[in-house]
């Protein structure tokens, strides 16, 4: 039980932690060494980094986990006679005398903590050299010593699967609860795809037949009078008998040899619970859900910024049109009435559109205009006199203004 409350701490800490180091070392490590200067924080390529470390560490701290969950877990019983799980009777016997020329009370310097492990270890071996204990033990571990009422391989099984279901309904009834107060996701989806994958894969392990099955001559069988054809489970009424058999090629016998059924599976529990955590922690940083609500409030902001955008246009194409148009009144009116002409110039704040244009500013909007069109054709035009001219007039026209200025200046004294 502490040393799961310690994983979910360390689940819960390290991994954020961990990250924020990882990322430092990587921007030094790249500023120094590539010369690209760090992402500032918050920036889409510093969210992008973040995610990749995070990732690494998580998953990194996940193998470390398993790997070490693999090593923490107790020994069989195959493990302490020092024999692999697909022994026989005959190297059963063999190790188990072996075991007691070295560790056997009689003998001297034995102690009392030897006693107890011959004890312990003639407990195994009394297990394993029954047939039907041997089978169930495979599958279910050191708890089917307890089962008194079982005597068949069937019995056997219905109990163990009856005490298996115990632990995937509560797993099922904790996603189905934490779904419920979570926000929807599609890690919630995936967990449930990883929880059917756990359930199967359990089941594979439990009723397929393992390394060692029961001999020939053994007078039990399955339910239903099971036997094993190619690898198999075949279920029938009319075999009541087991066959020697040696079990389908799966990933546990690759990378726990010396492990049976029952350590496969606990092992099983350890990586859902591992790859569930590492799901709902990863998936998120590498695959971020766009929040609908975020996208109204952007787009809101959006509006406003164009709003402001439009007015600002309008009131500074407005303002010219307002000093052109000023330009082109009464001068009469003006000196008449200061206080309207005043009072006619509306303030930037107030600025709205005219409602209606005088006949002098579109006189003098077009003149202007056709002056500017006049002297782009000018300007684009690589010969000619027009050009030639006007370039003329125009160094005449500076010409006669430095002559200006220079009669203008006062003499130095």
């Amino acid at each position: 039980m502490l040393q799961s409350l310690l994983s979910l701490v360390g689940w819960t800490i390290i991994p954020d932690v961990a990250t924020n180091q990882v990322l430092k070392l990587f921007h030094s490590f790249s500023s120094t060494k590539l010369k690209n200067p760090p992402p500032p924080p918050g920036s889409p390529v510093y969210r992008k980094h973040y995610a990749y470390a995070f990732s690494f560490v998580v998953l990194s701290y996940l193998t470390y986990n398993l790997i070490q969950s693999a090593r923490d877990m107790p020994p069989n019983f195959y493990h302490i006679l020092g024999v692999p799980p697909n022994v026989d009777d005959t190297g059963l016997k063999s190790a188990f005398r072996q075991f007691a020329k070295r560790y056997h009370p009689d003998r001297p310097h034995v102690g009392r903590a030897g006693e107890e492990l011959f004890i312990f270890v003639r407990d195994a071996y009394d297990a394993l050299k029954n047939p039907t204990v041997r089978f169930a033990y495979d599958r279910f571990g050191p708890a089917v010593l307890g089962w008194n009422d079982c005597t068949t391989p069937g019995e056997y099984i219905r109990r163990g699967l009856l005490q298996a279901v115990g632990y995937h309904v509560i797993v099922g009834a904790a996603l189905v609860f934490w779904s419920m107060i979570g926000h929807p996701s599609p890690v919630s989806f995936w967990r449930y795809i990883l929880y059917a994958t756990l359930f199967l894969t359990e089941l594979v392990l439990v009723l397929t037949p393992s390394a060692y099955s029961l001999s020939r001559s053994s007078p039990v069988g399955l339910p239903g009078g099971a036997s094993t054809v190619g690898g198999s489970l075949i279920f029938n009424t009319n075999l009541p008998n087991l066959q020697t058999t040696i079990s389908p090629f799966n990933i546990f016998h690759t990378l726990l040899p010396s492990q049976v059924a029952y350590q496969h599976v606990q092992f099983l529990h350890q990586v859902f619970i591992f790859l569930s955590i590492a799901l709902s922690r990863v998936a998120p940083q590498l695959f971020p859900q766009q929040d609908p609500r975020l996208e109204v409030v952007l787009l809101d902001r959006i509006n406003v910024l164009l709003a402001h955008a439009d007015r600002e246009a309008s009131m500074a194409l407005h303002t010219q049109l307002q000093s052109i148009s000023s330009d082109n009144n009464n001068d009469n009116e003006t000196e008449k009435k200061p206080a309207e002409s005043v009072a006619s110039h509306v303030s930037f704040s107030k600025m709205r559109p005219l409602e209606r244009l005088s006949p002098s500013l579109i006189n003098t909007l077009v003149a202007e205009m056709e002056n500017i069109i006049i002297e782009g054709n000018i300007r684009k035009a690589d010969i000619g006199f027009l050009r030639a001219a006007w370039e003329s007039a125009l160094e005449r026209k500076s010409g006669a203004e430095v002559k200006d200025e220079e009669e203008d200046e006062p003499p130095r004294l």
